[in-house]
């Protein structure tokens, strides 16, 4: 017995019995050492012959299995007539009615009876245990069971079959045929679902089932066994699921002649899915899941073998087709395979034919096959192995691959080796991408022929990417990333020529990029999208004439062996070389494109052995930093035209000369020389010869000079303030190579960035912030600073006669007007006068946008401020009043393209104001503390937040005069044309930025600074009030004329981090002339209480600033 339950048969048979004896013991020992044998197969050559032979035997010897000893161990007992009989007519017996009992030799002559038809029943068929369903057994001659169930089932208990049909040749020679035609469920807890068996050494007898309907069985669902010494053919379609607990779906074996299975269905088995073995041809055509030991072996021993089978499969073993003598052919139509070991396994004599259309999942092996002819693999469909190779396919004429899935194993990926001496060709064609964690993503090897690869994916691998070899000729095609972790990214040898040709993708191994190892006319096209690298060689290759055709990019050394070899570095081409390019004594570079030493962005030298042109096309890439530059040494002759590119990579702080380029023999000469890219690093560059040697001079770099001429004030300061510094001895920091790697426009926007505009930002708000407060203390017609003679301060109305035209229309006071008028009016009895306080407090605020200027350079400006004051007026005679106020606050201002600030804000001041009858005289001094945060982010290198704080103090004076007279026009109009003065100072202490996040590179120190800006006023106030009953409402109004002396807003710098680099920058700046209009609304009560609502504003043709004044006054 093997481990699977089968009795062990023969492959072939031998003359007497003891052969037969000796061959199933060899067989048997064959198949259980293998079972447990995990070895994958062996190497290239003679050696993977044999192991592809050994496991032919081993799987032969499996599938040589039957089970006519084991399957008699337990012979079922016969069945019983059931409650109604059957009849007999001729050769034919009829069951029909109720045969519950079962069918069998009770029933009918079965010597005499060669057909049997089961119809009509009204039950199951379910005997007692151990009793089979129906039992047609013959010593000789043909068996036909015709059973039509459809309504009915069979149900056997015990170890019973479902159905059970045999003929033996016992002593003549005999044909005929086996047939089961069966309709319906079978169920056997002990046995075979349908069991038929053919056996003795005299006769050819055929077995033909067909069955539909659902079959779980304890053993095979169907056992077909041709035994006879001249065992004819087997056939069995099966159209139905199919459950076997400790055994095979379908098992089929005929040692003489062929067999064909076809199944429509689902089978779950212990052991086989489907097994078929046959000497001649073998088909296995199924549709449906398999979940099995094995999804589905066929074996044929002396002709085909063929499998189709469309749907899942889970199994050790997935699909497995061999021959002794003949082809193989797999087609998995669709459907996913998850094997433990082989997804799909093949070995013939002759061909072998695989088609894939689904996803293999092997622990060993995705596609494992081999033949003594030829392997033809076509698959669509991801393969994955973890153990072992996607595809592992040897033979040994020819071996031909087309792969259109992904493959991810961890050896080879494709492995296509064909051994024959006489051998024609490997060839493999793969559309997917390729992964090989320890061993080569592709690997085709021809020991004769040719062999030609193209892979359209990427390949990953531990060895080399795409591995090619042939006697005669290989042709290499790739399109997609190729890389090698310890190999060559490709890898192509011939005894003839060779031809790569890399379309596009990134070609790099470990070792090499490309190896054309060998050959005769060797030549490696790389297209305009590839680029080819290396960790020792981008290309190197070894005897024959090689040509290198480059459209694309090469990164590293070439070496070219010592033929007639040329490397044409085509039009937009890039060679990035290394230190070496050998193309041997004689040969060529010839440079259409651009060639880099070391590649751009390092310098570096190549020691070029041959010889160089450069065509009016080509760019050779100078890189220099302040110590070295690229350089090209030619051996043989060097025949100069085109341009010189030079790369600065660091400021040069002076005139450098470098020799790039030396040759035996310098012919001709660069056309041009200019800067790959516009920075400040260098300038200046201009070339010379010597001899043979080719020099480039480049002069320091400065910022000023690289200034488009667009740049504005601002941005020409800094920058000659950092070229002051530099050309003054001072050493550049790392930090500012950002912005020297900068020309042009593309400086403008750095340079504005380090400025520190907004540092000029904090003067203008703290003129407006002193002006508010100004404006609050020294308001000359606020309530309680016009008449302290009456209770609320009234100013008077446009009149002296209470019989006036007080109101509009001339109409005499009503007595209410007049009682209110008397309390009020300047013509009211004489009062003695009294000194008296006023307390007030006000809230203030507004916002103010000044436009920068794009000459100078700087950007708009917005600041806000909020504050709350709070005052007291004293009388110290009719006509002269005096007071202070204290007040809190603070402000925030803002830089467009630069930062913010913000301030908390205190505020002292004192004013006087004498009247002298319609004339007035106001002053006012006042002080203002600052605690000031500015804040900016610089971008340049890296992200840098950069704070200052400091504390700064502000003066402020003020003087104003003027004249009321009450215009005649709507009841009375006061007018009062004005004129003041006034100033304000600024003290700005000398401070530092700090770098909150990032570096202090960019950190600016700011010079301290005192500045003062004078303003005058010319102008007209307007008021007119309303008397009522219980008080007085005033309407007021100013326009007026503002001179501004000093607008400018601008302050002094220095990197802190370049001592030297000082710059002044200058902020967004008032107009010398702008508008001042004023509204205001004034509610006085008798009973000493006021309070006003002001709005102001300022305008010109920068600025717009809007404010605002609430007051709450008590006098008494």
């Amino acid at each position: 017995m093997d481990v699977m339950g089968k009795k062990k048969v023969p492959l072939r048979f031998g003359a007497t019995a003891g052969r037969r004896q000796d061959d199933r013991a060899r067989f048997a020992r064959l198949a259980e050492s293998d079972l447990t044998n995990d070895r994958a197969p062996a190497g290239e050559g003679a050696s993977t012959f044999q192991a592809l032979s050994a496991s032919r035997s081993w799987r032969v010897a499996l599938l040589g299995t039957a089970a006519s000893g084991a399957l008699w161990l337990t012979e079922p007992r016969p069945a019983q007539a059931g409650p109604n009989g059957c009849t007999t007519a001729g050769t034919t017996a009829s069951c029909t009615g109720d045969q519950s009992a079962g069918i069998g030799a009770a029933d009918f002559n079965q010597a005499l009876v060669d057909t049997l038809n089961v119809n009509s029943l009204t039950t199951n068929i379910a005997p007692a245990a151990g009793t089979s369903g129906i039992e047609f057994v013959r010593s000789s001659g043909a068996v036909t069971i015709n059973n039509d169930m459809a309504r009915h089932s069979i149900i056997v208990t015990g170890a019973a079959d479902g159905i059970r049909a045999s003929s033996t040749a016992t002593g003549s020679w005999e044909t005929g045929t086996v047939t089961i035609n069966h309709t319906g469920d079978i169920s056997s807890a002990g046995g075979f679902g349908i069991y038929t068996s053919t056996n003795g050494l005299f006769g050819n007898i055929d077995i033909n089932i067909t069955s539909s309907g659902t079959i779980t069985a304890y053993r095979d669902g169907i056992n077909a066994g041709a035994h006879a010494g001249h065992s004819g053919e087997i056939t069995i379609a099966q159209h139905g699921d199919i459950t076997s607990s400790i055994s095979s779906g379908i098992y089929a074996a005929s040692y003489m002649r062929g067999v064909t299975v076809t199944n429509v269905g689902n089978i779950n088995a212990a052991t086989w899915g489907i097994y078929a073995f046959g000497q001649f041809n073998v088909t296995v055509d199924s549709i449906g899941n398999i979940a099995a030991t094995a999804g589905i072996q066929a074996y044929s021993g002396a002709s085909d073998a063929a499998i189709s089978h469309s749907g899942n499969i889970s199994a050790l073993f997935g699909i497995q087709a061999e021959s002794g003598q003949g082809s193989v052919r797999i087609a998995h139509e669709g459907g996913n395979i998850t094997s433990d070991r082989m997804a799909i396994y093949a070995d013939a004599m002759n061909d072998v034919y695989i088609t894939n259309r689904g996803n293999l999942v092997g622990n060993d092996y995705g596609i494992l096959a081999g033949a003594q002819i030829g392997v033809n693999v076509d698959s669509i469909g991801d393969v994955t192995s973890r153990n072992g190779s996607g595809m592992y396919l040897a033979g040994t004429n020819a071996v031909v691959v087309a792969s259109r899935g992904n493959i991810g194993a961890r050896d080879y990926g494709i492995y296509a080796f064909a051994g024959g001496m006489l051998g024609y060709y490997v060839t493999v064609d793969s559309t997917g991408d390729i992964t090989s964690s320890n061993a080569e993503g592709i690997h085709a090897v021809g020991y004769a022929g040719y062999t030609s690869v193209i892979s359209r994916g990427n390949v990953s691998a531990y060895g080399d990417g795409i591995h090619a070899e042939s006697v005669g000729t290989t042709t290499l095609n790739s399109t997609g990333n190729v890389t090698s972790t310890t190999g060559n990214a490709i890898y192509a040898s011939a005894g003839g020529n060779i031809g790569v040709t890399v379309n596009g993708g990134v070609v790099s191994g470990a070792a090499a990029g490309v190896n054309m190892a060998g050959g005769a006319t060797n030549t490696l096209t790389i297209g305009a999208t590839a680029t080819v690298a290396g960790g020792l060689y981008a290309i190197v290759t070894s005897a024959g004439n090689d040509t290198v055709n480059n459209a694309g990019t090469v990164t590293g050394n070439v070496g070219l062996g010592s033929g007639t070899n040329a490397f044409n570095n085509l039009s937009a081409s890039v060679l990035n070389s290394g230190p070496t390019v050998d193309l041997g004594a004689g040969n060529m570079l010839g440079n259409s494109g651009t060639l880099a030493p070391s590649g751009v962005g390092t310098v570096g030298a190549t020691t070029l052995t041959g010889n160089f042109v450069q065509s009016a096309g080509g760019k050779f890439i100078v890189d220099v930093d302040p110590h070295s530059a690229d350089r090209l040494n030619v051996s043989g002759t060097a025949g100069l035209a085109g341009k010189v590119m030079v790369d600065p990579l660091a400021r040069l702080a002076a005139t450098t000369t470098y020799t790039i380029a030396t040759a035996g023999t310098v012919s001709g000469a660069f056309s041009s020389v200019d800067f790959l890219t516009a920075t400040s690093f260098a300038r200046n560059a201009r070339l010379s010869y010597v001899g043979n040697d080719v020099l480039l001079t480049l002069d320091a770099g400065l910022l000023s000079p690289s200034l488009p001429g667009n740049a504005n004030v601002n941005q020409r300061n800094v920058a000659a303030g950092i070229d002051s510094a530099l050309i003054g001895g001072a050493p550049l920091p790392a930090g500012f190579n950002p912005l020297f790697a900068l020309s042009g426009n593309a400086l403008l926007n750095p340079l504005t960035q380090v400025s520190g505009e907004t540092a000029a930002g904090t003067q203008q708000t703290t003129f407006n912030a002193m002006n508010q407060f100004m404006g609050v203390l020294t308001d000359p017609f606020a309530a309680g600073r016009g008449d302290p003679r009456s209770s609320s301060g009234a100013t008077g109305y446009a009149t002296d006669d209470s019989d006036a035209l007080a109101y509009a229309g001339g109409r005499k006071r009503t007595s209410a007007e007049r009682d209110a008028y008397a309390a009020m009016s300047r013509k009211a009895p004489a009062q003695t006068f009294a000194q008296r306080w006023n307390v007030w407090a006000a809230g203030f605020g507004g916002s103010q946008t000044t436009d920068g200027n794009a000459t100078l350079g700087s950007n708009s400006t917005a600041s806000r401020i909020a504050g709350t004051a709070a005052g007291a007026d004293y009388w110290f005679s009719p006509n002269t009043v005096a007071g202070f106020a204290l007040a809190g606050g603070g402000t925030s201002f803002s830089v467009a393209n630069g930062g913010t600030g913000r301030s908390d804000l205190f505020q002292a001041g004192a004013f006087a104001r004498h009247n002298a009858g319609a004339a007035y005289v106001t002053g006012a001094l006042a002080y203002g503390w600052q605690d000031v945060t500015t804040d900016r982010t610089v971008t340049i290198a890296g992200v840098d937040h950069l704070q200052a704080r400091f504390n700064a103090n502000a003066w402020s004076g003020r003087l104003e005069g003027g004249y009321r007279f009450v215009a005649p026009v709507i009841g009375g109009v006061g007018l009062t044309p004005y004129a003041a003065v006034q100033f304000t100072t600024f003290d700005l202490p000398s401070y530092t930025e700090q770098a909150i996040t990032g570096t202090n590179t960019f950190a600016l120190s700011y010079a301290a600074k005192s500045v003062t800006d004078t303003r005058s006023e010319f102008g007209l106030r307007a008021d007119k009030s309303f008397a009522a009953a219980d008080g007085v409402t005033t309407l007021r109004g100013r326009l007026a004329w503002v001179h501004d002396f000093n607008p400018d807003r601008a302050i002094g710098a220095t990197f802190q981090t370049l001592p030297g680099a000082s710059f002044v920058v200058n902020g967004a700046a008032q107009a010398i002339e702008a508008a001042l209009v004023t509204a205001s609304v004034e509610r006085q009560w008798l009973n000493g209480w006021s309070t006003a609502a002001t709005f102001e504003g300022e305008f010109s043709n920068v600025t717009r600033s809007y404010a605002g004044k609430g007051v709450l006054r008590y006098a008494w």
